[in-house]
């Protein structure tokens, strides 16, 4: 415990007041005492005089004064001891608990102090620390180095430095150091910061300030920046080239002034001062096409792009410039070339639909043209987005769906003609071409060839029907002759030729006139598909002359049967309103293979046994081919 302050240490005043009473009281002391010392000199005198006094007021200066003084000078020594022994404390606290480490060594390096930061900076356990020389941990200075920076404090100047140390796993460790001499103890105390990291950083930044150097002298676009005055500060290799200016002619000039068009730098400049004061404005961060001004004085489209940074409190803009003039001519081109090709699309006699599909099993209208509106009779924008089934639901039943799913599958292009049925006929004909873009669109190329297939029909039955009575002709019946040969040669089967002439048909015909004539030929040909199979064929030969080829019809007797049956039919009077006409027919028959083996043969001998029943008179008869007659 700190000993109790002395009395009236804390009252300087009564202090003095008791020091000049005691003096007092001592000379009057004095004063009284010096008649009975008899006669002495006057220095005598004074010495006495002296020594009472002293004798006298020593008490009360060591108690009131020189004790006081005493006690608060040994107070401030403890004083001082004990903020020197705390500011120790409170250092050490400081080593302990610092995130960066801390070492002490002597003038050799020998490392005397260090903390557990340190420690596991480097890896080390302490006690290994403490028996090692700064100069087996330092790898960036040589051991004589080390030292010189050691002895080098001995000026008491501390020194701020970076280094390397090398860790105990072997990697190395960069580090700052920030030394300093203690000349009472000729110790050297550092704290060390690990800045591996930091460097790291900083070598990264370097490498991208190099990088983007790099990249931007490289770039094909123009690379600007301006600072809060709208001074250039950067001007690539690409913005020389583009806008035709070198750098050292704009670096520190009004951006403005060089690049922009006069109708837009007034603009320009209020939109700069705007983002100098927010950094932000309504072009900051997008892209845009605009015109700019070249060295040459003409204008030519840029697209650019603008950024902002902020460096030193101040925002700077930063623009990448990209000239498209090439881009624009060629935007053009295919913009007339879009146009071209959706006034042709439009345009096209042939329809033209294209679907989208995601799964090659549905599929749904992306595009229709006119021509697809008009063959299908549905407007464009009652398919658009809808799924083809939804649409054409008969799709699927003539095969069409089933193509698109294969090309969409396989990519390779289909054609696919299809009949469209009404009341179970066929009403019209489309030919469909199926192929797959690259985007996986399915187009359908349509083409109504309904007039072209009636047309091609009507050709074809005025090539092989009569265009009266819709009777196969000549040359159809032989082409069917020839192939039941072909097949009877090949089942031995047999087969019959029916040569028919009618009988009374001329005076019909003169008498009441054509239309009558032709009325009774169509009656006729009515007749005798009547009366023979569906299989069998009946044909128009000649003005009244008709052939019926009978394939396996059973022998002669058999095929007797159905001659008589036709000329049963042909002996009926015809109802030609107002007119009845009565008429008979010849009949010539042929069988192969006993009556000829091809068909001139039997179309001969036919036509030889009609004559021979025609002997029989008007009303006509039968007769059978005999042998197998060539000539």
């Amino acid at each position: 415990m700190d000993a109790p302050d002395p009395p009236f240490s804390r009252s300087p005043l009564l202090v003095f007041l008791i020091i000049a009473l005691t003096v007092f009281v001592a000379e009057i002391c004095v004063m009284f005492l010096l008649p009975y010392l008899g006669d002495i000199s006057q220095g005598r005198q004074a010495l006495m005089d002296a020594l009472l006094l002293v004798f006298m007021i020593s008490p009360t200066l060591y108690l009131f004064l020189f004790r006081t003084m005493v006690f608060h000078i040994r107070k401030r020594v403890k004083m001082e001891e004990l903020l020197r022994r705390n500011k120790e404390e409170q250092f050490k606290i400081v080593v302990r608990t610092s995130l960066d480490g801390f070492i002490m060594t002597n003038a050799h390096g020998r490392i005397v102090e260090t903390n557990d930061a340190y420690c596991r900076m480097l890896g080390y356990e302490r006690g290994e620390l403490l028996r090692m020389n700064v100069t087996h941990i330092d790898t960036k200075l040589s051991p004589d180095e080390v030292l010189q920076r050691i002895g080098h404090h001995g000026d008491g100047v501390g020194s701020h430095f970076e280094t390397t140390h090398l860790r105990r796993d072997g990697t190395l460790m960069e580090v700052e150091v920030s030394a300093q001499y203690n000349p009472d103890t000729g110790l050297v105390a550092a704290f060390l910061r690990d800045i591996t990291d930091r460097k790291q950083m900083q070598q990264e930044l370097l490498d991208n300030e190099e990088r983007f150097r790099a990249m931007s002298e490289n770039s094909g676009d123009a690379m600007i920046m301006m600072d809060q005055e709208g001074r250039v500060t950067f001007w690539n290799a690409s913005a020389e080239r583009i806008f035709g200016y070198r750098r050292d002619e704009v670096l520190g000039q009004d951006m403005h002034h060089f690049i922009a068009p006069s109708r837009h730098e007034e603009g320009f400049r209020r939109a700069h001062g705007s983002f100098l004061r927010t950094g932000s404005g309504p072009l900051i961060g997008k892209t845009m096409e605009i015109e700019a001004l070249h060295r040459k004085g003409h204008e030519f489209p840029v697209e650019l792009s603008l950024g902002a940074v902020k460096i030193k409190g101040h925002w700077h803009a930063i623009g990448v410039a990209r000239d498209i003039t090439e881009r624009r001519a060629m935007k053009k081109v295919l913009e007339d070339n879009e146009t071209r090709l959706r006034e042709m699309f439009e345009n096209l006699s042939s329809g033209v639909a294209v679907y989208r599909s995601t799964d090659g099993r549905d599929f749904f209208f992306t595009a229709f043209n006119h021509a697809a509106e008009r063959i299908d009779g549905i407007f464009r924008k009652d398919v658009i987005g809808k799924n083809v089934v939804e649409v054409f639901p008969a799709i699927a039943q003539f095969g069409l769906l089933e193509v698109f799913r294969r090309v969409w599958t396989t990519g390779v292009a289909e054609h696919h003609p299809a009949g469209l049925y009404q009341d179970g006929r066929i009403s019209s004909w489309r030919e469909n071409y199926v192929y797959k873009l690259s985007n996986d669109e399915i187009v359908a190329i349509i083409d109504d060839v309904t007039a072209s297939k009636l047309a091609e029909e009507k050709m074809h039955r005025m090539a092989h029907y009569d265009a009266l009575t819709g009777l196969p002709n000549r040359p159809l019946f032989l082409d069917r002759l020839r192939l039941a040969l072909v097949s009877a040669k090949r089942n031995k089967a047999p087969l019959a030729v029916m040569f028919v002439d009618l009988n009374r048909f001329k005076p019909v015909n003169d008498a009441l006139g054509h239309d009558v004539g032709d009325a009774l030929l169509k009656s006729v040909a009515r007749r005798l598909k009547n009366s023979v199979r569906e299989s069998d064929t009946v044909a128009r030969v000649g003005g009244d002359e008709f052939v019926i080829l009978l394939p396996a019809p059973g022998g002669g007797r058999e095929m007797r049967k159905v001659a008589d049956k036709v000329l049963e039919s042909l002996r009926q009077p015809f109802d030609l309103s107002p007119h009845t006409v009565s008429i008979s027919a010849s009949i010539g028959l042929a069988l192969y293979p006993e009556h000829g083996e091809d068909e001139a043969a039997l179309i001969r001998n036919a036509d030889l046994a009609m004559y021979v029943a025609k002997r029989e008179g008007e009303d006509g008869g039968i007769a059978m081919a005999e042998g197998n007659a060539q000539t």
